[in-house]
């Protein structure tokens, strides 16, 4: 009995299977979203179900191996979102700064060595070029609580 029911956990999962977005995906969906944000399909922190349902389309027109749907692009969002917010909070550090022209988040070496250590997940981030920045700025602004004036 119990090997059934905890089998019968797994039959009950709704939704899609999680997809990771490649590079490829990220460069054709980001640049959609960017568009559907101009044209005032985003509303509140969020996109309409249209949006979704467009940029699913796009980028399965793009990339036809994709294989995607509305759901695996609405939860993407959630996953732009955070590297979004990451980003606002390496650029509210001191000592770091902001090459506009090649959308970079840049920090001087010694610093650079001692802030990756401390948190490896940023090093994609720091120092390199952002390409989508501004398009990740319209598509997920700022939308979220800081605390800062509670």
């Amino acid at each position: 009995m119990e090997g059934r029911s905890s089998s019968l956990t797994g039959q009950k999962r709704k939704g899609t299977p999680n997809r990771r977005l490649s590079k490829e995906m990220d460069n054709v969906l980001i640049p959609a979203l960017a568009k559907m944000a101009k044209a005032e399909l985003k509303v509140d922190k969020s996109f309409k179900r249209q949006a979704f349902v467009e940029a699913v389309n796009i980028v399965n027109r793009s990339i036809p191996a994709a294989n995607m749907d509305a759901y695996n692009v609405e939860n993407h969002m959630r996953t732009m979102k955070v590297k979004y917010q990451e980003m606002k909070k390496l650029l509210a550090l001191s000592g770091v700064g902001c090459n506009d022209d090649v959308k970079m988040i840049v920090l001087e070496d010694e610093a650079y060595c001692t802030y990756v250590e401390a948190f490896p997940k940023f090093k994609e981030l720091l120092n390199r070029p952002i390409p989508d920045f501004d398009d990740m700025q319209l598509i997920c602004g700022d939308d979220h609580a800081t605390g800062e004036f509670a």
